[in-house]
């Protein structure tokens, strides 16, 4: 058993310190290696990558990992190193713990323990350099002309260890192909990416302020200036890789460096003329930065590396997400070939295919973007954030459910959710994103609502009742936080902190009182009050949703919110569209009790409406969550031609450019998020009148489907379920 946590002597607290320790084995005898560590691990064997990790938990959590190391092993000598990267900085990505290092190796009859791991700090990782994004930790620089240290080690806090039931993710490799070459000069007075003000930091948790850096990446690049080979001096020579797809996972490459060679890797997930939407502009608007713009989403989408002469094959630490790579090399150093170890679910077994190619893309798409966002939470984005954040999780939890038959990653976010150790929140107030730490004391209330839906739909799913109860005190005290914010009508008013409605102008009518977020907060009364029997919530939510009606409803709108002067509510002209989508997806107003409302709001709206032209006065929806409301308030009538009207066209322009689905309506922020991947279910009950199943895991079909010719199977009580239509007629076999 592990017992005894060890780290780098006077190392433990230094931010952006990497690690290694190495056990020297002989033969190729059965090994095991059990171990945990944190912040960020690499295992390899004689070189060769096994893993990537921590599978995330809370704060002062660690998971156990176990490897069998058996096949990785030669008959002669061979060496295991475990790389332990301590980031030391507060992030959204991993929480900021205490940096350790525990194993136990048993190989044959012998057992070995980090005692007998021999420790290096390895000075080659650049220390002092920017954040990779505001919400990870350290970009990669690299100068493997230093030497490692030996060095000694030292107990530090023993962290709880739990074991857990998540699958390990697929690190298969896959090509990247070379697609333009050219070459690069240093220049001044180019455009420049800056970093942005709110990922500026001052030192101290949050990282190194600009005057301590020591390598610049922003500066380095905003001189580089890309053009056609035969053009310039060439002080760079640049190869750009397209890689067909948006993937997550690990830089790779092989080279050949006959010099002192520099090598940044570029990336991406789009070209510059796709984000512009003219190609024109790719070489107007960032002349130096030709196609490719690795500062576009406030990330350092940057990895660089400094090699002596000699053969190397390099990967990164740290997964990103990309589909272009532009590998520029300083010196004589030839690139022999560029690829990516992926990092992603492995669960996936669902497959889907009609005589429509557009929906297959659209399927497609909604896997890829899932495998890439459910390795250990069910993350937001892969890229910028690798965060596990609230709401979304609840829409890609039922896309867990299609493609795996499982709900084991949401299981385990909501348990790490459960036992957060996030004491920089007020009491009662669950993390926003999580595991993660908010210095600040940051949260967003709508996404705390949004977790009492998830758990009533985790319910219905697996029927893990246990673990709902376990919620319970904290769902308690959850409404006792809101209660604070009541005022005299029983609204929720002037709530603090982040109040989000949804990536549109919906966002600017957040106070005093916002009417959506009072719309919801009765949804999640009503539905806390099924999970836990208190018929309080009820009555409650009853009256919030009368008092909604009466002061919101302008007779043929809802207006999104009211400002307090002189001491009384003011109702405000500002309309969304997304507004009267929370008023239908809550049930505070049906089809049946406004008929008049349903129909206008459905006909007249949608993700196609010209807000220039129709209906002007009312801000037009964003993808997640508004055009999502939409989608489901067709399920429910089974209206599926309209699901796939309005669904197909928007979705396919992205399956179509990433390969992957993107958080807004345009790919102007992450183009890979997690909450998408949901279309997958629309498509199998539109498509196939599959409902998934009810709770008792029996599958549920619908009479109406659109498809004529259809395959599908599905995982489901442990066996694949085989959905096949053929000329309209559907047939179900196990």
């Amino acid at each position: 058993m592990m017992k005894r946590a060890i780290f780098l002597k006077g190392k433990n607290g230094e931010k952006n310190i990497l690690a290694k320790f190495v056990l020297p084995l002989t033969g190729a005898e059965e090994t095991t290696l059990t171990m945990a560590a944190g912040t960020a691990f690499r295992v390899e064997v004689n070189g060769n990558f096994v893993f990537y990790g921590p599978l995330r938990a809370e704060h002062g959590v660690a998971l156990i990992h176990t490897f069998d190391l058996t096949p990785y092993l030669t008959a002669g000598k061979n060496t295991l190193s475990v790389f332990v990267m301590a980031y030391n900085i507060y992030s959204y990505y991993q929480p900021k713990d205490t940096a350790f290092f525990t194993a136990e190796v048993r190989c044959g009859e012998k057992t070995y323990t980090q005692n007998d791991f021999s420790a290096f700090y390895l000075p080659q990782k650049e220390q002092k350099v920017q954040r990779y994004s505001y919400q990870r930790t350290f970009s990669e620089v690299y100068d493997l002309r230093r030497e490692e240290i030996p060095c000694e080690t030292e107990n530090v806090p023993f962290p709880t260890l739990r074991t857990h039931g998540l699958a390990y993710p697929y690190m298969g490799v896959i090509p990247f192909t070379a697609i333009e070459r050219g070459v690069a000069e240093q220049r001044e007075g180019l455009y420049s990416y800056a970093i942005p003000g709110y990922a500026r930091v001052s030192g101290g948790d949050m990282g190194y302020a600009d005057s301590e850096i020591t390598v610049n990446l922003y500066n380095e690049v905003n001189r580089m200036y890309f053009c056609p080979e035969g053009e310039g001096r060439a002080d760079y020579r640049y190869t750009l890789y397209d890689l067909g797809a948006n993937k997550t996972g690990f830089i790779e490459y092989t080279l050949t460096a006959n010099s002192e060679v520099t090598v940044y890797a570029l990336f991406d997930e789009i070209l510059l003329e796709e984000e512009k939407g003219d190609p024109a502009k790719a070489t107007t608007v960032h002349p130096n930065l030709l196609r490719l713009s690795p500062m576009r989403s406030d990330t350092v989408n940057c990895v660089k590396v400094t090699f002596p002469r000699g053969e190397y094959h390099f990967s990164s630490f740290e997964p990103y997400t990309m589909r272009y790579l532009k590998l520029v090399v300083l010196g004589e150093g030839i690139i022999q070939g560029a690829s990516m170890r992926l990092y992603e679910n492995a669960e996936v077994t669902a497959t889907f295919k009609t005589d429509n190619e557009k929906l297959n893309a659209v399927w497609e798409a909604a896997v890829s973007t899932f495998q890439q966002n459910a390795v250990d939470v069910l993350t937001d984005c892969p890229s910028r954030e690798r965060a596990g954040w609230l709401c979304d999780s609840s829409f890609t939890a039922e896309s867990e459910r299609l493609f795996t038959g499982k709900n084991t990653v949401e299981n385990h976010f909501l348990t790490v959710i459960l036992n957060h150790g996030c004491g920089q929140l007020p009491n009662g107030v669950f993390p926003m994103c999580y595991p993660a730490d908010h210095p600040t004391g940051q949260f967003i209330p709508n996404w705390d609502m949004w977790l009492i839906v998830e758990l009533k739909n985790y319910l219905a799913r697996t029927r893990d009742s246990a673990l709902i109860q376990s919620y319970a005190p904290k769902i308690h005290a959850l409404l006792d936080f809101f209660t604070t914010y009541e005022n005299e009508d029983g609204l929720l008013e002037k709530l603090p902190s982040w109040v989000f409605v949804e990536w549109s102008r919906a966002n600017e009518f957040v106070q005093d009182v916002n009417y959506p977020s009072n719309m919801f907060y009765a949804y999640v009364l009503e539905i806390a009050s099924e999970l836990y029997g208190n018929f309080v919530w009820k009555e409650k939510a009853e009256k919030v949703r009368e008092t909604v009606r009466k002061q919101a409803f302008d007779g043929t709108y809802f207006r999104d919110h009211a400002i307090r002067e002189n001491g009384k509510l003011v109702l405000q002209e500002d309309i969304t569209e997304t507004c009267q989508y929370y008023a239908l997806y809550t049930g505070l107003v049906t089809k049946e009790t406004h008929p008049a409302f349903y129909a206008n709001v459905m006909q007249t709206f949608g993700p196609f409406r010209n807000a220039e032209i129709t209906q002007p006065k009312v801000h037009k929806a964003n993808a997640f969550v508004g055009n999502y409301m939409r989608l489901e308030l067709w399920l429910r009538e089974e209206n599926y031609e309209k699901v796939l009207l309005e669904s197909v066209e928007f979705f396919y322009k992205m399956a179509l450019r990433t390969g992957t689905l993107w958080e807004h309506d345009n790919p102007g922020a992450s183009c890979c998020h997690g909450f998408a991947s949901k279309v997958a279910v629309y498509l199998a009950q539109a498509c196939l009148g599959y409902h998934g199943t009810d709770v008792n895991g029996t599958p549920v079909f619908g009479d109406k489907f659109v498809s004529k010719n259809a395959l599908a199977t599905f995982p489901v009580n442990g066996k694949t379920m085989r959905i096949e239509i053929k000329n309209g007629k559907r047939t179900v076999t196990y």
